[in-house]
Order: structure tokens, then C-alpha cells, then sequence
């Protein structure tokens, strides 16, 4: 052991290492040799005298660790680096029951970049003396690098107890209350943090605190104050040794105001200080998105996924299936909803596509709002469950629907992924068109104008349209309108001054939910004109025309931010939101179109084809 090492054991509450090491621990008698014969030797650097001993320890299969650590020195002194890293991962691997040995393991696995070894050791010594103040900034500290803020927490909430004005304690105290959504509480404890810089070793810590600063003012919509700051730390971040967490920070920050060319290098260094963090994948795959990189992106979100499975997080489903493998698996393949309702009617077309191309069965598991749409959709070519029926599911493998695009490719690779897949019900549709009572003159448009209540508490720029701003269309000649709004958004239509344009049995309409009757209503539509929300994704499976009307900053789920197209979607036109401009103009586009659009021959609707291969299958696509 070092002199540094030995002095740091005292300093951290040891005492006497010596002496301490026998209490409360049997002296075998290969203790008793180890610490007559070779302790002494080591204290005195002639660790290559003791090695005769050592040996003889080893050949009586001792289970001391530091008979494998001075092994694994006595190596390395000979240069023989293969000899030693085994020698050092057997004593890594031998958790010593003394308090000072235990500490050296941790901290030596934690040089060697083993987080989760070294967390181990640590805890252990917690265990064993709760109020150690280096097991508790060093458990703290792991416990943040491997995203485990939650408990985390608690040990900050110690360091600082015992070290008040340490600035590391503190803001990552802030940290920690921060991501756990108590953001009075963390802006509070940064406002006790001394606020000076400098070489010292609090302005690195001072700059991870402007960094939730920064945070904190995007929260609070003062957008520009937290991008000025957080393009000055990060400039500040190139040229010094800053805290890693900085960057993880700034990214969602970066992703939220879609500063993608700032986002994409800070995130990857981001990944490189925190390579299994599941919430910076899922970032990654956003920004990917974002860019129209459609297969990478749903890598990244897969790579999220298989983290956090690996992690023992729960996905939702309850599948106990092990995960399919191209080119190993037998099959059955349970293909599994998981995500919003929109994502599992998109990733649906994959089901009948891998089902030609795979050699075995292919099952459909989703949400049971969509069994009945997709059952009509698709059951003529595979079978569509419940997800509860997944705990009747015990051979086979599994595959969620999201990772699809990412494992075989988009419709990028593969056109024919890109046609709509679905279609309602033509019982539904013949009963919806009988009450209508629509002239043969006469052109339904869809509306919906308003998200879901969960979606409009979680975005900052809201997507939501005021119904009354739709006025425009309702004045086009031979146009009747439908209302797909449900839920919140509604009760506009009582109050709004072109009530008398929609369809008489919109009341009736109003009070259905179910999907399956909303997709034969909205196939009876000749066009949509919607906001970004649920009914503008079900449009674009089900092959109906139209326009979606995109906030500024736009979902990802619409791709990159200059295209009037969607790969996924190539019935829907969209038009997107430009800074400072109304809604009341991206409608008078919309309406302009629909103005063309009524000047064309009317066609009646086809039914989209099912998404079968014309191009050869993902087996010759494989990049």
C-alpha cells in the first residue's frame, strides 16, 4: 500500500489499520503468515522478498485479497501486464472483511473504470460504518454516474451534513433534487453555494451549478437566458476539466429548444462519461429523429430499451419471452405494443411485412383500445392479441414494435414499409354513412384541434389550436365538417360561430370513443385537417389526405423540420410553424390547399394496400 493510501485510510476514520484489521476477525494461520512474513516486507518495499511466502499462500488456496493485490504488483514490476490484470481482477473479486482493505479494493475498482464493483466495496463499508465520510462521496458519486439519483440523494444529503461548506455536496445535492422534479428545493440550496471562481476547485462545481441554473430558467420559459448560459459553459467546458454531469445536463435543455447542431457533439460526450445511461439514448434517438434519421434513430431508442431491461426495468408488457436474434430464432415471434397509441398504430405495417419475410409465425400484441381497428386490419394475414394475453405466451421470442425499424430498417430501406397498412371496417363505415345523410355534392373534412390533456401539460409550446381559428374552412364551398376532437378541446363546439357547418349527428359522434368507429368515420372524410395529436397519426396509417398543422418545435415523431412530407405518411401534408407566426396562418395555408384540392375531380376513397414487400425483404438490406 501506498504512503498516500495509508495516510488517506487514517484521515477516513481507519485509525490504526493494524491494529483494527484483527478486530472482530479470526486470525487464521494464514493471516497470522501474511501478516508475520509479508506485511513487513511490503512496508518496507521489498515486496519481491515476501514473494516466496505469497506463493505458498496461494498454493493453500488462501482467501486473503492481498495476497492476489501483491501478486498482482510483483507482476506488474516484471512487467508481465497479462499476469497482472488477472491477479488484480482475483483480488477485485475477493471481498475482504476488513474495513481498510475494503476501501483500497473500491477505490482501485473504481480506477479501473468498474463502477459497479467499486460501488459494492463501498457500500459494504457503509454497512459496516454508516457515518464514513469517504464511502459516502464515493458511493454518492457512483451512484450519479450510473443514473441512480434517487439514491444518491440521501448520501449527499450526509456528505453535506458532515462537510457544509464543500460545494461538491451541495450542488450535487442540487442535482439530485432537480431530477427528481423538486426544483424550489434545488434553486434554493445553489443560492447557499459561494459564488466566486477561479483555478480552485469549487468554481468546477460552481460551473455544474450555472448548469442547473440554466435548467431552471428553461423551466421557467426564460429561453434565451438559459441558452446564452448554457452556450457559455459549454464554451468554457472545451478549454477546462469541468464536472461530467455538465453535459448531461445541458443536453435536454439543448434538444427541447432543437439547437440540434449545439445537441449532437454534447451528447456524445455525454455517452462517453455515461455510456449505459438509458435517458441519453433516448435523446440521442430524438435528435436522430429529428435529423429524418429514421433507422438510427430507432437504434438509439432500442439501445435505451435494452438497458433498461438489463437494469431490471420494467417495460409495461409483462413478456417474459427472451428477445428475438436474426438468424437464431425458431419463432413464434410476439411482436409487442409498447409506447403511445399512435407509435404501435405506425409500427403495426411491420407485422404482415415480417411476417413474409420470416420463415415463422408472427403475433401482434397491443393495447386493447386498437384489438378491434387492427384485428379488421390485419388478421388476414397474422394474428392480433391483447397484450394480456402475453402471460399465455411461453415459447417463442419477443421483439417490442419500436425496435423494428431500428433491427431491419425504415421505409428508407424498404418502400414499401412506407404505405398505409390500415383499414376500418367497412361494416362501420356503411353505418356511419347511412346516418350522415351527406349530399353527393357535398365534401366531409375532418377537424381536430387540441391534444391530449397529458401532452398539453408536458409541452411548453402548445400544439393546441383554437377551434374558432378553423373558420376559414368551414366557409369553402360545399363543405361539411366532422368533428374528430375527443376529451378536452370539445366543448368548443358549443360556443364556436360555425357550429351549423358540422354534421347533424355530431352529437352522436361526440359521444363515441371507441377507435375502431373513429377510423370509419374518418374514412369517410375527403380530407383532415388536424393538429399534432393522435387523429393526425391514425390519418396517416389509415392512407387518409390531408394537412397537419406542426408547432415550431414539432414532435419527433414528424422528422426533420423541413420537410412537407412524412416518410411514414405521405397522404398528409404538413405545415409547420415558423417563429412569431399565428395559427390563424398556417390555417389560411391549409385552407389554400384545400381550395385546390376542391377544384380536382372527386375520387373515391381505395383501401390502402397492406404493407407487403415489392422490394426484396430486410434480408438483402442488412447495412
Amino acid at each position: 500500500m501506498s504512503r498516500l493510501n495509508r495516510s488517506s485510510l487514517r484521515q477516513r476514520g481507519f485509525g490504526n489499520t493494524r491494529s483494527e484489521s484483527s478486530q472482530g476477525h479470526s486470525r487464521t494461520p494464514q493471516l497470522q503468515l501474511y501478516e508475520k512474513q509479508v506485511a513487513p516486507l511490503r512496508k518496507l518495499g521489498r515486496l519481491h522478498d515476501a514473494e516466496p511466502f505469497l506463493r505458498l499462500l496461494l498454493q493453500s488456496q488462501s482467501n486473503l485479497p492481498e495476497v492476489y493485490r501483491d501478486l498482482g504488483e510483483l507482476a506488474a514490476q516484471r512487467g508481465d501486464t497479462d499476469q497482472a490484470a488477472q491477479w488484480r481482477d482475483a483480488w477485485l473479486e475477493q471481498a475482504s472483511t476488513r474495513p481498510e482493505l475494503r476501501w483500497e479494493q473500491g477505490c482501485a475498482a473504481e480506477a479501473l473504470g468498474r463502477m459497479k464493483p467499486a460501488l459494492e466495496h463501498f457500500q459494504w463499508l457503509l454497512e459496516q460504518q454508516p457515518h464514513h465520510l469517504g464511502a459516502i462521496q464515493h458511493s454518492a458519486r457512483l451512484l450519479l454516474r450510473l443514473g441512480n439519483s434517487r439514491q444518491a440523494l440521501p448520501l449527499f444529503e450526509d456528505w453535506l451534513e458532515q462537510a457544509p461548506s464543500d460545494p461538491e455536496a451541495r450542488v450535487c445535492l442540487s442535482l439530485c433534487l432537480f431530477e427528481h422534479q423538486q426544483s424550489q428545493a434545488a434553486e434554493a440550496l445553489l443560492s447557499e453555494v459561494p459564488q466566486r471562481s477561479g483555478a480552485n476547485a469549487s468554481s468546477a462545481w460552481l460551473q455544474l451549478g450555472r448548469a442547473i441554473e440554466a435548467r431552471l430558467l428553461q423551466n421557467k420559459g426564460q429561453e434565451q437566458q438559459a441558452l446564452s448560459l448554457a452556450q457559455e459553459l459549454l464554451l468554457d467546458a472545451e478549454t477546462r476539466d469541468r464536472p461530467w454531469p455538465l453535459q448531461r445536463l445541458l443536453c435536454p435543455l439543448l434538444l427541447e429548444q432543437q439547437r440540434l447542431e449545439l445537441l449532437q457533439p454534447v451528447l456524445e460526450q455525454a455517452l462517453q462519461h455515461q455510456p449505459e445511461q438509458p435517458d441519453l439514448y433516448a435523446l440521442k434517438a430524438e435528435c436522430l429523429l429529428l435529423q429524418g434519421q429514421l433507422r438510427a434513430g430507432y437504434e438509439a431508442f432500442d439501445q435505451q430499451r435494452r438497458l433498461l431491461e438489463a437494469q431490471g426495468q420494467s417495460l409495461g408488457h409483462g413478456c417474459s419471452l427472451p428477445r428475438f436474434e436474426v438468424g437464431v430464432s425458431k419463432g413464434p415471434l410476439a411482436l409487442i405494443g409498447t409506447g403511445t397509441l399512435g407509435d404501435t398504430l405506425l409500427l403495426s405495417r411491420y407485422a404482415p411485412w415480417l411476417q413474409e419475410q420470416l420463415p415463422i409465425p408472427v403475433q401482434l400484441f397491443v393495447q386493447p383500445p386498437l384489438l378491434a381497428l387492427l384485428q379488421t386490419a390485419l388478421s388476414s394475414s397474422i394474428a392480433v392479441k391483447s397484450l394480456a394475453a402475453l402471460a399465455q405466451q411461453h415459447c417463442g421470442e419477443a421483439l417490442p414494435l419500436a425496435s423494428l425499424p431500428g433491427l431491419f430498417g425504415s421505409c428508407t430501406e424498404h418502400p414499401s414499409l412506407g404505405t398505409p397498412n390500415l383499414t376500418a371496417d367497412p361494416a362501420l363505415i356503411q353505418q356511419w354513412q347511412d346516418r350522415m345523410h351527406l349530399s353527393t355534392d357535398e365534401r366531409l373534412v375532418g377537424l381536430n384541434w387540441h391534444g391530449s390533456a397529458l401532452q398539453s401539460l408536458l409541452e411548453r409550446q402548445s400544439s393546441n389550436i383554437p377551434l374558432e381559428t378553423f373558420q376559414p374552412v368551414s366557409e369553402l364551398p360545399g363543405v361539411r365538417l366532422l368533428s374528430l376532437q375527443k376529451g378536452i378541446g370539445q366543448e368548443q363546439l358549443e360556443t364556436c360561430s360555425f357550429r351549423h357547418r358540422f354534421v347533424s349527428i355530431q352529437g352522436d359522434v361526440n359521444r363515441v370513443q371507441r377507435l375502431e368507429h373513429m377510423a370509419a368515420l374518418m374514412s369517410l372524410c375527403h380530407w383532415v385537417v388536424t393538429d399534432d395529436s393522435g387523429p393526425a397519426h391514425l390519418a396517416g396509417c389509415l392512407g387518409i389526405p390531408g394537412v397537419v398543422l406542426l408547432p415550431q418545435r414539432i414532435n419527433w415523431r414528424w422528422g426533420s423540420p423541413d420537410a412537407d412530407r412524412h416518410p411514414w405518411y405521405p397522404s398528409l401534408k404538413l405545415i409547420r410553424q415558423q417563429p412569431q407566426q399565428a395559427w390563424s396562418e398556417l390555417v389560411a395555408e391549409a385552407t389554400a390547399w384545400l381550395t385546390g384540392q376542391l377544384t380536382k375531380p372527386q375520387v373515391t376513397h381505395e383501401e390502402p394496400a397492406n404493407g407487403t414487400s415489392t422490394d426484396g425483404g430486410f434480408l438483402n438490406h442488412q447495412s
